[in-house]
Formats: C-alpha cells, structure tokens, sequence
C-alpha cells in the first residue's frame, strides 16, 4: 500500500488507471462515497500492483519500507531486514517505476544514477555509497518508457562495534535525476547488540 497525494485535475478513474487498480478498490480503502468527489491535496492510499502481474513482479523488491510517488514516478527504498547486529550486511534498493502512459526523461548532470547513505540518529553520517566514487560530469536525458523500472542495488557492511546508545540508523536513498533528486526516501533500521 503507498499513499498518493491527489493532484489538480485527478479523479479516482484517472488515478485507478495509473495506478493499475479500479474505482472500487479505491472507493472501499479510502472513506470515499459515491456522492463525495476528492480534491487536491488529499491523501490516498493506493494499493501497490500485485506481484504477478506481468512486467511488475520481478521488479518489485524485498519488504518496501518506504514509497513515495512523484509526477507518475513510483520509488521505493527498501533495506532487506529491519533489524541488524554489528558487522552484518546491509542491503539496500531502490527502484523507480514508470506508472504513465507516456515516456518520462530523466535528465542528469552527471553520470551518477543514484545514492544511498546510512546516517546515525545525530545526523552524522556513518556511509555514503558515491563518497568514494568519481562520476563523469556529463549532461544526459534517459527516456524512461511506460511500465519501464530500474533497480538500483548496493550493500554495507556494519562496522563491528558502534558507540554506545545506538540503537538505530537513518537509510536514504534517491535518484539523482533533476526530476527526482529532490525526493529522498527515508526508512529506519534498528541496531542490537552494539
């Protein structure tokens, strides 16, 4: 389930179509009547496509923790637990979807697609994946078609001992493109143990 902001212009069968549901599903999860309309700036939930449904069900990653929609943009962050011990793996993804009937380009200043970074609960950050990374500085546009998606994947090892009272860390992850840059998805993981 994501939640949708509804847009000037929307209605709930333009919403149903790009979001690959029908009317009734949405007028059953949201306290919606057949004589009340919605309007811009509320809030729905809509329920994610379903994992067999054609081009959708190998994309979609490991327990989405955190999703947001953006001019018909789906991203998704996930990290593959919740909870972690000293030293173990992190694994991290984020996956953008194309929900339009139309191409979106996705323009970049630079060859970088996308960044992760874990941040202690002080804002400090413990990892950043492109810090030791060197992207050409080139100016591009990807045509991202309809029903296209990308996933992005990346792991870090935990150091072996934190400093004392962590008990949680800060996931980020966001595309760099100039539609999407703006938009960092958030998720917590807990840390036992340190």
């Amino acid at each position: 389930m994501i939640q949708y902001i509804v847009q000037p212009g929307d209605t709930l069968y333009s919403i149903s179509l790009k979001f690959r549901t029908t009317v009734s599903d949405l007028m059953e999860i949201n306290p919606i009547s057949g004589t009340e309309g919605i309007h811009p700036g509320q809030i729905l939930d809509i329920p994610l496509p379903a994992r067999n449904s054609g081009h959708l069900s190998a994309a979609l990653p490991p327990p989405c923790q955190s999703v947001r929609v953006l001019s018909g943009l789906l991203l998704l962050l996930s990290a593959d637990k919740p909870v972690y011990q000293p030293g173990d793996t992190v694994s991290l993804s984020l996956w953008i979807a194309n929900l339009t009937n139309h191409t979106i380009p996705l323009d970049y200043n630079t060859s970088q697609r996308y960044d992760f970074q874990l941040d202690f609960p002080s804002g400090q950050t413990l990892w950043q994946w492109s810090d030791d990374k060197s992207f050409a500085q080139i100016i591009s546009s990807f045509p991202f078609s309809p029903d296209q998606s990308i996933r992005f994947e990346e792991q870090f090892a935990l150091p072996l001992s934190f400093p004392s009272k962590i008990d949680s860390l800060h996931v980020l992850g966001w595309n760099t493109s100039r539609q999407a840059s703006q938009v960092k998805l958030h998720l917590m993981i807990r840390i036992t143990g340190s």
